[in-house]
């Protein structure tokens, strides 16, 4: 917009002024620039040097730096606008003020659009008023250069953050609120078999079903729920192109106070899972050949306890070696379990069940491991029938391994409270002890495989890691979702979630 001249003079109090800023001042009219200059240098403290034409502004501006250009159109040689042309193609970061003669409003609009930062027409109160519009006008070059600076950082770090990105070895998705695919890395594209910059704008589910997953597979399932009304931290692994490849993804909900999408991290886990599977196998196998022989050592056994004559020392060794035979029968039990649970080969039937009524009965199961450990067991929360849709003897094999381990884990004397309760949908289940509890550095490994916490190995040497594990697979094969907390020395909390049945 033009800036017209015609105020009053301004004080030297009135105006904005700078500590000395340089201006290049062009004018041919000595006369002229001498009352501009005396102006400038009195009122807005600045510092003018004066040039009489094109050239020597050009030769200036290019050995000397200025904070403003104050140039005259009328100028011997070239004109204004020629002026200001050379000096943006010398690549010179100067701003421009183009003074005009009463009435050319043409030439200060071509002014305008070849790059000046603003103009100045010479009418009355020109003098006067100039300090203060070089001021603004040096204001909003230094907010312009400002935005620049910003503008070029944020490039910078943008292409620095789309590098590091692009060097990790997991895919990474950023999806908006509907799923749909706003920005997705190099190894994304690798993973999925596409050209990375051919997604935006893309749904993530329709990418994943192009790659092969399955619209049957539970996982992408659980993935397409992620957008639902309730995100909350999924994850899942998912069969790609018919099995050749498995991928771990993990979606986090992205807000700032409001949810804006969610960033979806994919990690090929072929290598792991098949390594995995060759374990089991390896496991099962095991536990297949052992189981007989085993029977067999626990038979003999028992068949020379019933030998006439033997020593008392004879007979408690044999007694001390059938009892290990038999733990050693249930290891191979547990592990035939796990595996059989881990391949699909280990049949659930869900059918209506009361899950009060299991509880109870197990609580009066294990009555006798309360009265040895001098422990006090309590059951409270519902009262009446609750129906969940569950296989008894799965669950009830899951129940009874997170109250013994309650039980066994907590010092003589303790507390163990067994609590049930109903919500609209659903039902908790959870057992609270006041014992030995799990280190912070085990709690991320608990559900492994074979994995046991340090303090609970000094307190039971028998154990074999796979409780937890089983008890885990269980509640994924009933819909069902673990939970827990646990504080060293202060007890543990283990309990689940599972959907309401029919009554």
């Amino acid at each position: 917009m033009a800036t017209v001249l015609t105020a009053p003079a301004a004080t030297p109090d009135a105006v904005e002024t700078a500590d000395r800023i340089r201006v290049l001042l062009v004018d041919d009219d000595v006369d002229h620039a001498m009352i501009v200059r005396r102006t400038l240098e009195k009122q807005g403290g600045f510092a003018v040097k004066h040039v009489v034409d094109g050239p020597s502004c050009l030769d200036t501006v290019v050995k000397e730096p200025y904070g403003v250009v104050l140039l005259d159109y009328s100028l011997p040689k070239m004109n204004g606008l020629e002026v200001l042309a050379k000096i943006r193609e010398l690549g010179a970061d100067v701003p421009v003020v183009m003074a005009t003669g009463q009435g050319d409003e043409r030439i200060a609009v071509q002014a305008m659009n070849a790059g000046a930062i603003d103009y100045v027409i010479k009418t009355t109160g020109y003098f006067a008023t100039l300090p203060t519009v070089l001021n603004k006008v040096l204001k909003q070059h230094e907010l312009a250069a400002d935005n620049a600076r910003l503008y070029a950082e944020s490039r910078r770090q943008q292409a620095r953050l789309g590098q590091i990105l692009d060097s990790t070895s997991d895919g990474i998705v950023l999806v908006d609120r509907a799923g749909v695919i706003v920005s997705a890395n190099r190894r994304t594209g690798e993973l999925l078999s596409v050209d990375p910059a051919r997604t935006t704008g893309r749904p993530l589910l329709e990418l994943l079903e192009r790659a092969g997953a399955s619209t049957e597979d539970s996982a992408l399932a659980t993935l397409e729920g992620l957008f639902g009304p309730s995100p909350t931290i999924r994850d899942g692994d998912l069969e790609l192109s018919d099995g050749q490849r498995i991928v771990h993804w993990i979606g986090q909900p992205t807000d700032d106070g409001e949810l804006q999408g969610f960033t979806i991290t994919i990690h090929d886990v072929t290598r792991e899972r098949e390594i995995s599977r060759m374990k089991s196998d390896f496991v099962s196998f095991a536990a297949h050949q052992l189981r007989t022989p085993l029977s067999g050592i626990k038979w003999m056994l028992e068949v020379a306890r019933e030998e006439p004559g033997i020593s008392p020392t004879l007979d408690s060794c044999i007694a001390d070696a059938a009892a290990s035979a038999e733990r050693l029968i249930g290891m191979v039990g547990d592990l035939l379990d796990v595996s059989r649970m881990e391949s699909g080969g280990l049949t659930a039937e869900l059918k209506p069940t009361d899950l009060v009524a299991m509880t109870r009965a197990i609580v009066d199961e294990v009555g006798p491991l309360v009265a040895q450990k001098g422990h006090k067991l309590t059951l409270s929360g519902d009262e009446g029938v609750v129906i969940v849709h569950v296989d008894e003897q799965l669950c009830r094999q899951a129940m009874l391994n997170l109250l013994s381990n309650a039980i066994k884990y907590t010092p003589e004397g303790g507390e163990v409270s067994v609590a049930i309760t109903r919500g609209d949908d659903t039902l908790s289940w959870a057992v609270r002890d006041n014992g030995i509890g799990i280190p912070k550095a085990d709690q991320a490994r608990l559900f492994e495989k074979f994995y046991r916490a340090g303090n609970a190995e000094a307190v039971d040497t028998n154990g074999k890691g796979l409780g937890l594990y089983m008890v885990r697979l269980i509640m994924t094969r009933f819909g069902g979702r673990l939970h827990w907390t646990s504080e060293e020395g202060r007890g543990t909390t283990f309990g689940f979630v599972l959907p309401l049945g029919g009554a």
